[in-house]
């Protein structure tokens, strides 16, 4: 697949916009992307995101990838608002900085898209600073008795969930 913008290289990165139940879908060339300001966060501590959607403006949209080609995909849901300062996602794209505490939960379903499009996932898995390795070893410990309570109400092991239950309370 050709690149949208420069209509010469391999597509690498797909970005899909919905806007009032209207799709459009960009394929981007690794150079167009970097020149639009879209930078592998291995390289660049940066991510300009409200830079990147400007520039889509100039492409016209594509047509879909080739199953054997691989693509970056982040699928935004518009008309995101935060209840709490009134910032809107389009705003919060602009600026590139939450009004409040409660925008992250607002855009949850935005920010989670773009951070697993970048990294994988949308929690993180790394280093952490050595006063705080108690704490998130408790944080990871909560996490794995929570899904292995989610699995245990799931298989109707109630028994085995009230001693999920009970190492939960004991972990506060």
């Amino acid at each position: 697949m050709k690149c949208s913008k420069c209509k010469e290289k391999k597509a690498l990165i797909q970005i899909t916009i919905e806007v009032n139940e209207e799709t459009k879908v960009y394929y981007i060339c690794r150079d167009c992307a970097e020149a639009m300001g879209f930078a592998s966060p291995l390289e660049s501590a940066s991510f300009p995101l409200d830079e990147i959607l400007a520039n889509l403006q100039d492409l016209s949209p594509a047509t879909p990838a080739d199953e054997d080609e691989t693509v970056l995909t982040v699928e935004m849901k518009p008309g995101l608002k935060c209840d709490n300062c009134g910032l809107t996602f389009d705003d919060f794209m602009r600026i590139g900085r939450c009004g409040c505490s409660k925008c992250y939960t607002a855009f949850k379903p935005n920010m989670d898209a773009i951070l697993e499009s970048i990294h994988g996932t949308t929690q993180h898995i790394g280093r952490t600073p050595i006063t705080e390795e108690p704490v998130m070893e408790q944080y990871v410990q909560k996490n794995r008795l929570e899904e292995e309570l989610r699995e245990a109400i799931a298989t109707e092991d109630y028994e085995k969930a009230a001693d999920i239950r009970d190492q939960m309370k004991d972990l506060v």
